[in-house]
């Protein structure tokens, strides 16, 4: 059975603005170790978007729940769509939201599956500005408690490492599948740098203070 169409479904990677990629290259001239604090910042800050219309049906049709993840200290909003016993955690990419994988919540939903997903700390309607993947893989670890087990998880981009990062620690989902995931966290930061108009060498530099700081 095709689940789904050619139709594109996750939106391009988010573009850093010009003007904030002239702003850092102008403070880099001037201070490395302000440089450093403002990319980290700017890395673990996700931007905002409001629901599209296309994933209202999804939102206005789920159950919605609040839980606490006390070990990253943030409430985090969860979804359920549909009812069954076969569970799928669907979990999105960086600056997405619960609804943004809503085609294949569908699909699954037609399918006989129930459909568990969330606002990923600092994402949606769940508390704080910043986050990281830890905080991807301790809120995974709260839900699978409160709504497990689950028959599989389907994660894009960046929710895909979590998910893929989250099994690794523990086996919780009986399948995982994932569409566009990164390799490893640290050619993510490489790339952030490149992006921001600066060597690999300063890439390299946001790693050790992210590791210096425990995120």
């Amino acid at each position: 059975m095709q689940f789904f169409s050619k139709n594109k479904l996750f939106p391009t990677s988010l573009k850093i603005p010009r003007f904030v990629k002239w702003f850092i290259q102008i403070i880099h001239f001037f201070s490395t170790r302000l440089t450093l604090f403002i990319t980290s910042k700017i890395f673990a800050t996700p931007p905002r978007f409001t629901t599209p219309k296309a994933e209202k049906g999804m939102e206005n049709s789920s159950q919605a729940k609040t839980l606490m993840v006390k070990a990253i200290n943030k409430e985090v909003h969860v979804l359920t769509y549909g009812y069954s016993d076969k569970k799928v955690l669907l979990c999105h990419g960086w600056a997405g939201r619960s609804t943004q994988l809503y085609m294949i919540a569908n699909k699954l939903l037609e399918n006989g599956y129930m459909v568990v997903s969330f606002d990923g700390p600092a994402h949606g309607k769940s508390t704080g500005k910043e986050t990281n993947l830890i905080g991807f893989i301790e809120t995974i670890k709260k839900i699978n408690e409160e709504f497990g087990p689950f028959e599989a998880a389907v994660g894009h981009s960046f929710g895909a490492m979590a998910v893929i990062n989250t099994q690794a620690e523990k086996e919780i989902f009986k399948c995982i599948v994932t569409v566009g995931s990164g390799d490893k966290i640290s050619d993510v930061l490489i790339n952030f740098s490149n992006n921001l108009g600066l060597k690999n060498k300063f890439g390299k530099r946001i790693i050790d203070f992210f590791e210096k700081n425990g995120t």
